[in-house]
């Protein structure tokens, strides 16, 4: 029986490869998911809900903007 080094080595190399761009993508989704995870808010006092505030200018600002975005791909409101 004749044993390649080389094709084991190639199966070595291949199967590590496998494993650290598992490792990779799979904390890359979970990092995702964290991310795109709402914060968890205080009970408001009052009967009032806020959901979001203008500033000074009248606009609203580029987070406030990623912020909602990223609640309505959580939620889809």
């Amino acid at each position: 029986m004749v044993v390649s080094i080389r094709r084991w080595f190639a199966r070595l190399k291949f199967f590590i490869w496998l494993i650290l761009l598992t490792y990779a993508v799979y904390y890359g989704y979970h990092a995702l998911t964290q991310w795109m995870e709402p914060l968890k808010y205080r009970e408001l006092d009052g009967g009032a809900v806020k959901v979001f505030e203008y500033h000074e200018s009248g606009m609203m600002t580029e987070e406030t903007w990623i912020e909602r975005l990223r609640l309505f791909y959580w939620v889809g409101e």
